[in-house]
């Protein structure tokens, strides 16, 4: 392939729901959905317990956009799917939270208020624990992705012929001063970064 035949790659979603939960099953049913409706070619992932979440993060992390684990968000230690994510993740991103918590409060799922959805980077790759609610993972995809779709979109543009070899998460460790614009923003997510920006690899 020759660099004018270079074209940016498709959109990829993992999305794993908790083994033994039918409700995460039906809850990743819907998240399929959203994922196909915006484009994402998605596949589903094996989560068997929490003890799968680490190497689910191992699999997927720079090699898909997006992560989607669905259940398992529980104030039960072994069974929180969301705290075992959070030690994986290297940036959270408090703001997609909020969808979490407002998209649960509006579908009158209150019981997701009391547990701990999470969240963050895991390389270049968006991970984020949803419950196992149908409605919920729904409605929070369907607000998420067109966001996301719009910061891949401008990754990709602003990617080389050398492929997709830039870091979505370079300037979210930085200070003040360097919030990103645009519509992602509410998301609190960084600007893609190109090799060029951070300087010589």
């Amino acid at each position: 392939m020759t660099a004018g035949q270079w074209q940016p790659p498709h959109r990829s979603a993992a999305v794993a729901p908790l083994g033994g939960d039918s409700l995460a099953a039906q809850a990743a049913t819907s998240v399929h959905e959203e994922l196909e409706s915006a484009g994402f070619d998605s596949i589903e992932a094996l989560l068997p317990d929490v003890a799968g979440v680490g190497p689910l993060c191992d699999a997927f992390a720079d090699s898909a956009d997006l992560l989607v684990l669905v259940g398992g968000l529980s104030a039960d230690d072994s069974m929180d799917v969301a705290g075992a994510l959070s030690q994986f993740t290297d940036t959270p991103l408090p703001g997609l939270q909020a969808i979490i918590f407002d998209s649960a409060r509006r579908h009158g799922a209150a019981h997701v208020l009391f547990t701990a959805p999470w969240v963050g980077w895991v390389g270049t790759t968006l991970a984020i624990a949803l419950p196992a609610d149908e409605a919920v993972a729904a409605s929070v995809m369907s607000e998420l992705l067109p966001l996301y779709s719009q910061l891949l979109e401008q990754r990709d543009s602003d990617t080389g012929p050398g492929g997709p070899s830039d870091r979505l998460r370079g300037e979210s460790r930085s200070g003040p001063g360097n919030e990103p614009s645009g519509g992602a923003s509410i998301l609190q997510m960084p600007r893609p970064v190109t090799p060029d920006d951070e300087g010589d690899a």
